[in-house]
């Protein structure tokens, strides 16, 4: 990747970071509208392309995940909406980083070639150390110890796997409709598929268990 390439990814990664949060948090219904614009960019300009092949899935997925997102916004759990963002962009964001840097055994190259052993564990420490640090830091819990819990490393754990699946599972789609990147919208990044992909898994997982995780990102 050039430096001129690098530079276009992190312009639009950092535009796609702000607009997401600052919508989510100050303007739910603009968030929304969001949403509903990318459900409406991926069936009509992206997934044309995966049609000839998986033509009935855009109704569990994407679709189906996009909805769950709508539904927390509106109901009141935007925390966790923000938390599920959140996450996938920090997994996301370490997993490149650290695969750029230091990547070396690919980890699975006949789906994508682009993961590296090295990218994903970076992904997940930094994402175990980031919900550890908000339960330390936000919700000013004293004991160093009591983070140490197996409940403290299994929500992150749990999220990062369901991130990687999701960033896979597009992968796999892609490759079978001899694809490199879902669209082309984006600079530096692809489609909003290709960015949506890992959070797209995530929201089921924060869906199933919203009244529990509420009570602690409330």
């Amino acid at each position: 990747m050039t430096m001129n390439e690098f530079l276009k990814r992190s312009i639009c990664g950092l535009f796609i970071i702000i607009w997401i949060f600052f919508t989510m948090l100050y303007f739910p219904q603009l968030f929304v509208l969001t949403i509903i614009g990318a459900i409406i960019e991926i069936r009509l300009f992206e997934w044309p392309q995966f049609a000839k092949h998986y033509p009935p899935l855009f109704f569990i997925y994407p679709l189906l995940s996009f909805l769950l997102i709508i539904y927390l916004q509106l109901a009141g759990y935007k925390m966790l909406n923000l938390l599920t963002f959140a996450s996938c962009f920090i997994f996301d964001s370490s997993a490149y980083i650290f695969g750029k840097f230091f990547g070396k055994h690919k980890l699975v190259p006949k789906i994508s070639p682009g993961k590296t052993f090295e990218g994903t564990l970076g992904g997940f420490l930094i994402l175990i150390a980031s919900y550890l640090a908000y339960l330390k830091f936000y919700l000013a819990i004293a004991s160093f110890s009591s983070l140490l819990t197996i409940k403290n490393f299994l929500i992150p754990i749990t999220i990062g796997l369901l991130a990687f699946l999701g960033d896979l599972f597009e992968s796999y789609l892609k490759r079978k409709s001899n694809l490199k990147d879902s669209g082309t919208i984006l600079p530096g990044h692809g489609g909003l598929l290709d960015r949506f992909d890992s959070i797209l898994f995530v929201i089921v997982f924060i869906f199933l268990f919203k009244d529990y995780l509420i009570k602690i990102f409330k």
